[in-house]
This record gives C-alpha cells, structure tokens and sequence, in this order.
C-alpha cells in the first residue's frame, strides 16, 4: 500500500539517524514536513536535505530550535509548527531524547531529572497537546491521526553503561502505553511505538550497525504505521501499538516478516519442535466492516501461520462492542468464510471463547459455534482461564472465588466431557489468572 501524499507531521528530536531518514521518506511521498531539534547548525542542513528530497512542489518543509525539555517551549513550537502547516497534524513523532553515558553508580539526580525532562515529560506534554491539535476529518474515509513514539527495548532490557536513558526510556514507554489505552476514545488518536533492540551506530567502526540501517528501520517498522492508519475503516480494534521486527531487521540482507517465520520454522523442526499455534487474530466475526476487508488483513496472518507451519490460527471470540454486531447468522457466516481461507493455506482455526466476549463467553457458547460453522478446519480451543472465569472466579469479592464455585465447575466440566466431541477440541491451553487489588468496581481499569 501506498502512503497517502499532501499529510502533515512534526518531527520532534531531529538528528542524523532516523528521524532524518523519515523525513527524507515522507518528503519522497509529498508531506508537510517540520523538524525541530535543539541545535540550529545540524538542523539546518538536514532541513535542506528534505527540501531537495521533497517531490511536492507546494508541500511545506520548515524547522525551529527548540527544548524538548522545557513545555513551554515545546508548546509554543509545536504551536508555531501547526499554524505553518495549516492548522492541524496529521502525525506527531516525537524522538527526542538526550544520548549520553551514565553509570548507575555514578549517576547523579541532576543527570536523571534532565533526561526524564526530555524523554517522559516531552512525551506527556507533546501527546497531550496532540489530543487538541490533530486532523481528524478523514476519519469516516478510516483514516486515523498518529502519535508515534520512538523506541527501543531499554525499559525491558536496561544497560548499565546508559542508566539514565533506560530509566527516562522506561517512563516515556509507559507514559506511550498509557496513551495508547486512552487517546483511541478519548480523542481519536491512534498511538505508534516502533521498537528497535539493537544500537544504530556501531561503537566500534563509527558505521551503521549491520542489518540496522535507518533507511531499512523506517521502511520495515515505521512504513506500517502510516499505511496502517489510513486502513482503519472498521475501528481500531486490530491496530498494533508496537512494532518489533527485531530478528528480520538483524538479517542482512534484511528480511520479510514471512521470511523470518520461515526461519524460525526451520530452527524449530531442527530442534524437534512444531509451531501448534499463531495467536490472536482477534474481533473478527460480527464486525460491522465489510467482510472482504476482514479476510484481507486475515490473509495476511494466514500467510505467516503457513510459513510458520503452525497447525491452527486462534481466533479469540469477538470482544469490541462499537463497531461489531451480535447477529448470529452474521457471525456464523463471517466465520464460515474464514474457515474457508484458511482451508486454502491448510491452516485450521481454534475458536476461543473470551471470558469478556461481547457475545460469546462460555465454552457452551462457542461450542454452539463451531456446530453451526460446521467445517472440518474449525474447533476449539479450551481456555482453562476463561472457563474458569465465568463459573468459578469473582473478582468482585474478598475471596475471589463465586459461591458453590469448586462445585459449579466441576459440572460444568463434565458437562463438556459429555457433549463435545473430541475431534472439535483442537487444543487445551493452560492459563491463570490473578486476584484483582483493588477489586473489580465501577470505575476500575479493567
């Protein structure tokens, strides 16, 4: 897919490395472009690079100087960058983030308070005043705004060299995630993080990291995002937060993500080990956007379980309530057809009733299902966490667990032992589950 032309963005944190390979991307696709970064010198010559790359002669490419650090300076730039462009963004990136050695045991609160300054509280104040400034008139055509936040695995894997960039690294990622929950609802805003494990440069020969050229990084983790956005005329149900194509990136030449789960196929069948399944392909049936579409994106999942060798493609059952319907013919005809494609890839699918389904929460439920589907390639998979879940927990009481629950479970399983046939249970999957502190009330989180 291609990448809409004449769209607007603001590049906070401009360096030599991606951001500059973004902006020379979007150039080459016609966008509005404005970079700030906090040193004039480099800025302006990268300004000038984008300028030459740029294909839209009426499109825009303007810079400012700013401190990422200080709202009140991001304010006012991001401010001035909206009004320049026209009013509204269609996408914010914000990479800034100050890059340099820290040793935890010689760190100082000085140190870390700058770096959070950068990393977490740019991140808050840059996403908030998104929330009141992005483009969201092309939403009905299902193209949505983007915040997109650059990453890296530093929370999940900190580095003592560079303490306070993981701990200002970490606070960023949550404050995105945290975004990412709210931004959707509240204010029709889609959240990106493209996530890159390895260094860019490497340390010893000054050069690119092999396999991590930016050029690569922004057309295998970054590209999606923007195509990803403008295909969200059914909701925003299966838009992926994260991207972290950490093993195709790490090839050189770098590789398709099909490519890789062809690898890994190999490496498990040398390893005597079979892919069983590829989870979740999730809030399909039901759906309120047009069929075709659905089996489109499910291609596309199809196609990986197959390089994978994976025997199933596990459906959990339909769970978004805004855009979906409970008609069960609808349903049944929906999954039917997926049955059918996955059929032509070998590939069956493993029906999984969710215990918070809109529609289907029970075993009982979607055996029901799987009767009425009525393919060979389509059966269940049994949850011991949601079967537990609605006749044995309660995360509403001190105990968590429901009145007569050892015993209520106990029929119930029998119940299944009796009426479901063994062919139609493709796989048990074994899961637990937590007490919830505080317990569940109106207002929780969940």
């Amino acid at each position: 897919m291609t990448v809409s032309p004449n769209r607007s963005i603001a590049i906070i944190g401009v360096g030599s490395t991606m951001s500059r390979s973004l902006a020379l991307w979007l150039a080459s696709v016609g966008w509005n472009i404005a970079l700030v970064s906090r040193s004039e010198n480099s800025l302006s010559k990268i300004a000038d690079e984008v300028k030459a790359a740029q294909t839209n002669a009426d499109a825009k490419v303007i810079y400012r100087t700013a401190d990422a650090g200080n709202p009140d300076s991001l304010t006012s730039t991001l401010d001035w960058c909206a009004q320049q462009l026209g009013g509204k963004l269609d996408v914010l990136n914000y990479n800034a983030a100050r890059v340099a050695p820290s040793h935890i045991t010689k760190l100082t609160p000085e140190e870390l308070n700058l770096d959070l300054q950068v990393s977490a509280v740019g991140t808050l104040v840059a996403g908030q005043w998104f929330t009141r400034n992005a483009n969201t008139d092309n939403i009905s055509k299902g193209e949505w705004p983007l915040f997109l936040v650059t990453g890296g695995t530093l929370d999940r894997e900190p580095q003592i060299a560079c303490s306070s960039l993981c701990a200002a690294k970490a606070a960023s990622q949550s404050l995105s995630r945290l975004f990412a929950q709210a931004l959707p609802q509240e204010a029709q805003i889609v959240v990106g993080m493209p996530l890159i494990r390895a260094s860019i440069v490497d340390p010893e020969t000054g050069g690119y990291t092999e396999g991590y050229h930016p050029d690569t990084i922004i057309h295998t983790v970054f590209k999606p995002f923007f195509e990803d956005r403008e295909k969200l005329q059914g909701g925003v149900d299966n838009w992926t937060v994260e991207q972290l194509e950490d093993y195709a990136l790490s090839q050189t030449p770098p590789v398709s993500i099909h490519d890789a789960a062809r690898t890994i196929s190999r490496l498990c069948l040398s390893a005597n080990l079979s892919v069983l399944s590829l989870s979740p392909f999730k809030n399909f049936e039901g759906h309120n956007s047009p069929l075709e579409e659905r089996l489109d994106r499910a291609r596309n999942w199809l196609e990986i379980a197959a390089c994978l060798k994976a025997k199933d493609l596990q459906v959990p059952s339909q769970f978004f309530t805004g855009n979906s319907s409970g008609d069960w013919t609808q349903m049944v005809g929906d999954l039917q057809a997926l049955s059918d494609l996955a059929a032509s890839y070998s590939v069956g699918i493993a029906y999984e009733a969710v215990a918070w389904g809109t529609y289907i929460d029970t075993w009982e439920e979607s055996l029901r299902v799987v009767q009425d589907v009525n393919r060979g390639n389509f059966g269940l998979c049994l949850d011991s966490f949601h079967v537990a879940a609605r006749v044995w927990g309660d995360n509403t009481v001190e105990s968590g667990i429901r009145e007569d629950a050892d015993l209520d479970l106990r029929k119930s399983l029998d119940r299944f032992v009796e009426t479901c046939p063994l062919d139609k249970i493709f796989y048990v999957q074994l899961s637990d589950g937590e007490k919830f502190v505080p317990l569940l009330r109106p207002g929780h989180r969940f």
